[in-house]
């Protein structure tokens, strides 16, 4: 195997696929990077300072998991006299990486003969699970089945407003996140036809699964999901097929799912601080006038600035009252 052995190096391959124990097999001696280290900015940079004089390889792993914390942004000052091998699920678009290694799965056989398969079953089965070598495992040795067809709520709608695939094998699909999906088609149907007509039939297909939706939750009726499913988007699906618009646009995150979630998380919130969102104002006066003592924790005084429509904490006081809590 031709692997880079100098620089920072994207070792990327699919899911599931082997690519860490792989690796780690292959350069035997290494040094794993801890998660945890790149939380902080102090912590990356005093372990890269030492990893300066080290003369193993380092790794790390999952670099989805990571991505977003303030370590990362590092990587641009590192000068390592080895290599340093950054594993992920996709190839990684960034400018500190130096070169990129795709690691496109184990040996078909050696996978084979390790899970009591036929070469071409295993093969088959890799290809269905996208190289999950770990899923066909679990499903052939621990499970002795196949597993569930599924797909996300954003394939499932991009699948019903752009193709003409028979429906029938959506009749009783298993539904994910049943919300989230209405969310999405609702948000998108309006791109694929300027035919009133179909749109107010679609409108009203809707207005049926919002009811449906009401009697799920109000009577704990999940067999019911089905109905749901045919009222939310295999009407409209059909309704669209005979009127459709070509869109290049990609489908877009369904606005008014987000919006409710942001609503639950924000009255959930609410009851923590148990006050009334009415009270907020009042109480941010009393504390910007230094008046009062409150007993809030750091991640309350947060929350009290982001759900006040209108006045905030000043920053000074807002700094002064969490650094007194640290005491």
């Amino acid at each position: 195997m031709d692997i880079p052995t100098k620089g920072i190096v994207n070792f990327w391959g699919p899911r599931g696929s082997g690519k860490t124990t792989f690796l780690e097999n292959h350069l035997k001696m290494h040094i794993k990077l801890d998660h945890d280290i790149l939380k902080t900015k102090d912590k990356t940079i005093d372990f890269f300072g030492r990893m300066r004089y080290s003369k193993l390889p380092l790794i790390l792993d999952d670099f989805e998991l990571v991505e977003s914390l303030i370590g990362t942004k590092e990587f641009d000052t590192i000068n390592l006299k080895v290599a340093f091998y950054v594993v992920s699920n996709s190839k990684i678009a960034q400018s500190w990486v130096t070169d990129f290694y795709e690691f496109k799965g184990v040996d078909p056989l050696e996978f084979a003969k390790s899970v009591g398969l036929s070469v071409k079953e295993a093969v088959e089965k890799l290809k269905k699970s996208n190289g999950n070598m770990t899923s066909v495992k679990i499903d052939t040795l621990d499970f002795m089945s196949v597993r569930d067809e599924t797909t996300t709520p954003k394939a499932y709608v991009t699948k019903l407003l752009t193709t003409d695939e028979p429906l029938i094998n959506s009749m009783n699909r298993i539904m994910m996140e049943h919300g989230n999906t209405f969310g999405i088609i609702h948000e998108n149907y309006p791109d694929y036809t300027s035919n009133c007509e179909t749109l107010s039939k679609i409108a009203e297909s809707f207005s049926d699964a919002d009811f449906i939706d009401g009697v799920i939750y109000k009577d704990v009726s999940w067999e019911l999901i089905q109905y749901f499913n045919v009222s939310s988007c295999l009407i409209p699906s059909l309704l669209l097929k005979k009127n459709r618009i070509s869109v290049k646009n990609p489908v877009r995150t369904g606005s008014i799912w987000t919006k409710y979630s942001n609503g639950c998380m924000k009255a959930n919130r609410l009851k923590r601080l148990r006050i009334n969102r009415d009270c907020l104002n009042l109480l941010i006066s009393y504390m910007n006038l230094g008046e009062g003592s409150f007993h809030f924790d750091s991640y309350d005084l947060d929350s009290i600035n982001q759900l006040s429509l209108s006045e905030k904490i000043k920053p000074k006081i807002l700094s002064k009252m969490k650094s007194l809590l640290k005491k």
